[in-house]
This record gives C-alpha cells, sequence and structure tokens, in this order.
C-alpha cells in the first residue's frame, strides 16, 4: 500500500474512513487543514497539463463555461469512472484557501433546484439564481466501485465573478493526481487494500452558511456519547496518583515491567506543565463516574507539524470493548485542530494486541526506534 511519490495528499486505508464517516444526510467530506481545502477537477490531457504547468487555470480551458468543484474524492472518482471516461482521463487536486471555501463559495451558493433552495417563493430563488455565481448540487453520494449511498455529496458549480477569481486567484496548488487513481483504481474491489486522500466531514461555523446550503449537522463525538466518554483534563490536585498508576501499568502491559519508566516527580512535573501549555492534551478518560483512561499527547520539538502520543491507556476491565476508537478520534481532533500534519507513536513489539490496533486504524511500524533501541518500536501515521 505505498502512496504514489507524485501526490502531496495525506492518504488513509478507505476502510479506516469510511468507518467514521456520517452514512446519511447532507455533508462535506473534504481534506483540509487550517488554511487549505482541497478540491478536485477532472479533464482531458490537454488542459491537465496546462493547468499544472502554469498552476493557474487558462490556455484551452473556457472561462465562459461554468465549472465544477467536487471536495469528496470518490465522488469525482464516481463521475469519472476513475479517470476512464472520455474528456475526463486527468484528475486534478486543486488546493483552495478555507476562508474563500466558505465565505465566497459556500457563502454565495445557490441550489440549482427550487425544491432544495430552501427558498418559500420561486421568483425569490429564481432572482437568486440569477445573482449569483455559484451553484450548489447535494447529490447521492457513492462507494468506491459506483454503489449508491444514502448520504449526499456536494458539488458546487462556479461561472461569472466566481470562474474568472478561481482561475486567476483563489487557487494555491493544483497537483495531478491521475497516477494515484490509476494504482487505486485496482483496489476498487478488494477493498482493505484501497487507499484514498483523507477526509472528514467539514463543519461550518457560521450557522447562517450552513442553514443557507442544508448542510445537516454532524458531531464528529457521536461514538464518545454512544460509549458514555468524558474527555477531561487531569485534575492533578486529586488524581495524580491515578495518572502515576496508570502510566505505570501501561509499562508494565508493554514491556512487563516499568524499568523504562523513570523518575517520578519529573514525570508529574513534565505532564503538568505539557497541560497548562496545551490544553485538552492531558487527559483523562471517563465511564459512568469512573477513571477508565489517559491520554498524554504533545508536540514535537522542531517540527510544528508533528505530534506525539506519550500514552494511550485503558484500564484493563475496559479494553477489548472497543473503546478505544473513540479514545483514537479525540486524539485525531486534537491534533488536527492544531493543524498538525502527522503524528508518532512507540509500542512494544512484543504487545501485538497494540500493533494490530494501531495497524488497523492506518499506523506504519518503522521498526525500532534508534532513540531507544530494539525493545521499543516507532509508529507514524499522516493525519
Amino acid at each position: 500500500m505505498s502512496e504514489p511519490r507524485t501526490t502531496p495528499l495525506a492518504l488513509e486505508p478507505w476502510t479506516v474512513q469510511s468507518a467514521r464517516w456520517p452514512t446519511s444526510g447532507k455533508h462535506i467530506l473534504a481534506q483540509y487543514d487550517e488554511d487549505l481545502i482541497w478540491v478536485y477537477q477532472a479533464y482531458r490531457p490537454e488542459i491537465a497539463d496546462w493547468a499544472v504547468q502554469h498552476q493557474r487555470f487558462g490556455g484551452p480551458w473556457s472561462r465562459g463555461r461554468m465549472t465544477w468543484i467536487k471536495p469528496n474524492f470518490l465522488w469525482m472518482m464516481y463521475r469519472s469512472g476513475w479517470a476512464t471516461k472520455e474528456g475526463q482521463e486527468r484528475v486534478l487536486a486543486i488546493a483552495l484557501p478555507r476562508r474563500v471555501f466558505v465565505d465566497d463559495i459556500l457563502g454565495g451558493a445557490v441550489a440549482s433546484s427550487f425544491g432544495a433552495s430552501g427558498f418559500d417563493d420561486r421568483r425569490a430563488w429564481q432572482d437568486a439564481v440569477r445573482t449569483s455565481d455559484v451553484r450548489l448540487q447535494w447529490d447521492p453520494d457513492h462507494g468506491p466501485a459506483g454503489e449508491r449511498l444514502a448520504r449526499r455529496a456536494i458539488q458546487l458549480g462556479l461561472r461569472g465573478a466566481a470562474t474568472e477569481a478561481f482561475a486567476d486567484a483563489w487557487t494555491r496548488a493544483i497537483v495531478d493526481v491521475t497516477e494515484l487513481v490509476a494504482t487505486q483504481r485496482a483496489h476498487v474491489q478488494t477493498r482493505d487494500l484501497l487507499l484514498t486522500p483523507r477526509e472528514d466531514v467539514f463543519e461550518i461555523s457560521d450557522p447562517a452558511i450552513a442553514e443557507r446550503i442544508g448542510l445537516d449537522s454532524w458531531h464528529g463525538d457521536r461514538a464518545m456519547r454512544d460509549s458514555g466518554l468524558s474527555f477531561v483534563p487531569v485534575d492533578f490536585d486529586r488524581h495524580r496518583d491515578v495518572c502515576v498508576r496508570f502510566r505505570v501499568d501501561s509499562y508494565v502491559v508493554s514491556f512487563g515491567d516499568s524499568e523504562l519508566f523513570g523518575d517520578l516527580q519529573r514525570y508529574l512535573a513534565r505532564i503538568e506543565e505539557r497541560a497548562a501549555s496545551w490544553p485538552g492534551s492531558i487527559v483523562h478518560v471517563w465511564q459512568d463516574g469512573e477513571i477508565i483512561g489517559q491520554l498524554e499527547m504533545r508536540r514535537v520539538p522542531g517540527d510544528p507539524r508533528a505530534g506525539y502520543i506519550n500514552l494511550f491507556y485503558l484500564v484493563e476491565h475496559r479494553r477489548g470493548q472497543g473503546l478505544g476508537d473513540p479514545l483514537h478520534r479525540y486524539v485525531e481532533r486534537l491534533f488536527r485542530k492544531a493543524g498538525l500534519t502527522h503524528a508518532s507513536l512507540s509500542v512494544s513489539p512484543s504487545n501485538t494486541r497494540a500493533l494490530r490496533y494501531y495497524a488497523r486504524h492506518g499506523w506504519v511500524d518503522e521498526g525500532p526506534d534508534p532513540e531507544k533501541g530494539e525493545r521499543v518500536h516507532r509508529m507514524t501515521r499522516r493525519l
């Protein structure tokens, strides 16, 4: 499952992603960070070549036609037949500023049909269509092999001033991802091997825009609520002993002893400092009035885009109950909210249960940690 060298997009197994996506409703699935969001288009070769070479749209590309952008990779695959349809043989990933996508594109979008527009008056809708340069459509989303899903995917048509801005001002990068498409097309049926650009639900903080486009609400912590879990910053005055007990037990589970634990007071001082400098990075996991787990994360010095998981822990009587997934989701959301793009952690090679769990969630075993020796393996993951 190697990643094509030509794509800057973060990739993730489709089986991992699809498990966390909503199964119905109108949602925007996209790859994004705190600055940019990626959208897709498919073109014939001469248009794609010109756009990639010049890093903007022009040449054989027509400014007079409406151009449609799609933030959902698999919806683009459905429309282009995985880059096999005539005139759609080349797939481009286009980076746009988040502010532009939300304020200028979504904020100015009008639905293509009256029934989906939210307008009570047809004439008012027609006036809005006439004056808007952005069309909005919610179409059935599709799986890797083109199977129709209950979830709806968004596509946005740009014309007039929006087309001009898309060509000349908005675009931050244009990347040809046709090699990725061709490589992964072979895994459409054997989906365990399928890698696609990592996508998450793109939430709109402005309620007026969310209502305008008909976006359904989505709370990524649904699994947390369903399991009754709460993630609460550690109360060091009351629960310092719990922190130590959990941390020591994690070493025993991983290595058979706590020899590598180190100095107790230094450990407590270190996590208190990290908790103060990065709220939410040192938390206890509560369920039914009981502390059942602990998470410790930090940024990596010298790499502003990297995160590190120091502790991912559940008490013994809560393991094997599917509670690891909400913990993992909490970590992902914290890292991504901080603008991090990749992460790492350490694990004992003898802890096969942990190795299987992390591998199932997209972590790659890089082998012995050069700083810690054979007893510890380093695992990495793109966010």
